[in-house]
């Protein structure tokens, strides 16, 4: 019975030992049948890609990106072909020593800074490398004769890498609007970032089979060139702001200096600029605007942050506190809704008591009685108290949206702040007082621009814009920005008022130094304290427009802590004064009226 037993144990065991074998000798032919399989592919991997090297020739045709052009086609940024002189010693070293010594002296006495030593050094050092930059980015007239050497096949081991370079002109000229563009990143910021897909167009492609070095049967699928963007920018009158907000801003020792030139008919940026502003061919070189000593001590974050402040656009992301510039669209809308009259008189003693606090104007003792037109001139802010307190929170909570305040324009340029302003349960008395007079919410400059342009072209807000067209590479316009209509804020009538009290701002008001001899001239100053008042820090401005009897122009100064001791001092209407003293003759708009 034992024995029995143990036969049966060990029948079971031999065939858990045999099951084990198979289980085993299993898994090692699989993985046989797998290495053979993956080593043969690898094999065939090898072979076809040696074979493929060899016989056949694929390169990228690059696509030129499409410039940007003023209105009147002046280029402000262009695509230009350029080369990199590539050095093969790999293949030089396997040549005669004349072949290498034509070579070298050809490569020498065209390409500046680059000695026969030099190359004979290359040759020895990395004498198996087959890609050696010895100059870059040079023009075709420069490197013509080694294009010709190699073609006829008296120089070997060299050949030409092409590419575009993105050139700018006018370097820093309306930096802020076009932006700037690397091969790495593409377009960043301004009108290079927005228009990116338009401006880059698609690479091409260059296939061809090699029989003994020479490439047969060769197929080109071509590339498609990039756009051209035609701004809205009018280069003389650019050229004109960027030299008058250049002065003031050394002049005055000014954080930065900004200005906006627009249409107020239709929207269109004529001109856009502030100072400091940077150099496009050179982004992120802060040498001109940082001092050197300092530049050495900042970090690798200061120095970001600081290419970053010259990078945005002011005019269009950042915000501040419009002051006395807001004081017309708060008449303009009591005026719409019959809440005051032309006729209206507001008493100023120099301050008024709201909800117990006590709001001071800006002039100690107060302006004494004054009409509507006279407070707009006068800038009084207890008439603009008494306008605001008529007007009511309702409807200067919805005019301040009917405006766009607080809403993004939606012109066509990427990082547009939307201002900060008090919600409609935000707005208590006091809020309501000096929100009258422009104190207690920021806008953005492209947007107080816009608004202001409805209060004189009738009453129409309208999208302001930077790209006029875009041209296809066979020069055929496939798009046509048209105006775009927002809506309308104010009625003709309401305008037309507007316009008149806004003409007595410059002709008998805190406006006068925006006069200009032969002009009609309308506009309003305004000024913003900044941070603490014991700083004496501010925000000084002038919105102005011309001809008063035909507005074709309107432009916007904004100067940001300018070393005045009269923050009231109109330096920005001064700004505004230089400029369009050029601009006006030079859009062939002439004065009307008699110079004595």
């Amino acid at each position: 019975m034992k024995k029995d037993l143990y036969k049966g144990e060990m029948k079971k065991h031999l065939i858990a030992v045999f099951i084990l074998f198979i289980f085993a000798f299993t898994a090692l032919i699989v993985r046989v049948v797998y290495i053979n399989i993956r080593d043969n592919q690898n094999y065939k991997t090898s072979v076809l890609s040696q074979h493929v090297s060899t016989l056949t020739k694929s390169d990228v045709i690059a696509a030129k990106r499409g410039s940007i052009l003023d209105r009147n086609s002046t280029v402000l940024a262009e695509s230009v072909k350029v080369y990199n002189v590539i050095y093969d010693p790999g293949v030089l070293n396997q040549n005669k020593k004349e072949i290498i010594d034509a070579t070298n002296l050809t490569l020498s006495s065209t390409i500046p800074g680059i000695t026969i030593a030099q190359l004979n050094e290359l040759l020895v050092k990395n004498k198996n490398s087959h890609y050696q930059i010895i100059a870059r980015e040079l023009d075709y007239n420069a490197v013509k004769g080694i294009d010709e050497s190699i073609k006829d096949k008296s120089i070997q081991g060299v050949f030409l890498e092409a590419h575009y370079k993105r050139i700018y002109p006018y370097n820093t000229m309306a930096s802020d609007v076009i932006g700037f563009f690397s091969n790495t990143s593409g377009g960043s910021y301004g009108v290079e970032e927005y228009y990116q897909s338009d401006l880059c167009g698609k690479d091409g492609r260059l296939f061809g089979a090699l029989d003994d070095g020479a490439i047969v049967n060769q197929e080109e699928v071509p590339p498609k060139n990039g756009n051209q963007i035609v701004l809205t920018i009018d280069f003389g009158i650019q050229k004109y702001v960027e030299e008058a907000i250049l002065k003031y801003y050394e002049e005055h020792d000014a954080k930065s200096v900004n200005v906006i030139v627009m249409n107020p008919k239709n929207g269109e940026i004529l001109a856009m600029a502030s100072h400091p502003n940077y150099n496009l061919n050179d982004p992120y070189n802060l040498t001109d605007i940082v001092d050197a000593s300092v530049l050495s001590s900042m970090t690798d974050e200061n120095k970001y942050e600081q290419r970053y402040q010259l990078w945005r656009n002011f005019m269009v992301s950042d915000t501040y506190e419009p002051g006395s510039t807001y004081k017309p669209f708060v008449i303009a809308a009591a005026l719409e809704e019959g809440k005051i009259s032309l006729n209206s008189t507001y008493q100023c003693d120099g301050g008024k008591k709201i909800h117990g606090h006590y709001i001071r104007c800006w002039k100690e003792g107060g302006h004494g009685v004054q009409t509507v037109s006279e407070a707009l001139a006068n800038s009084c802010n207890v008439a603009l108290m008494e306008i605001g307190e008529a007007l009511g929170k309702d409807d200067y909570f919805s005019y301040q949206q009917m405006f766009g305040f607080g809403a993004k324009t939606n012109i066509d340029v990427l990082g547009e702040g939307k201002g900060v302003y008090n919600t409609y349960e935000q707005i208590g008395p006091v809020e309501l007082a000096t929100g009258s007079f422009g104190q207690g919410f920021n806008v953005t400059p492209i947007q107080l621009t816009a608004a202001f342009s409805s209060l004189i072209n009738g009453g129409y807000l309208y999208e302001p814009y930077l790209m006029k067209e875009v041209i296809d590479e066979d020069g055929k316009t496939i798009m046509h920005k048209q105006p775009q209509l927002i809506r309308q804020t104010v009625s003709e009538d309401t305008s037309k008022n507007l316009i008149k009290s806004l003409e007595t701002v410059v002709d008998d008001g805190t406006g006068n130094k925006a006069s200009i001899e032969g002009y009609r001239i309308g506009g309003k100053t305004g000024t913003a304290e900044k941070g603490n008042r014991l700083d004496d820090l501010y925000m000084v401005s002038f919105i102005g427009f011309a001809p008063v009897e035909n507005p074709q122009l309107i432009t916007l100064v904004v100067i940001d802590e300018p070393d005045v001791i009269n923050p009231d001092s109109g330096l920005a209407s001064k700004v505004f004064t230089d400029i369009m003293t050029k601009v006006l003759p030079y859009k062939t708009i002439f004065s009307t009226l008699e110079i004595d």
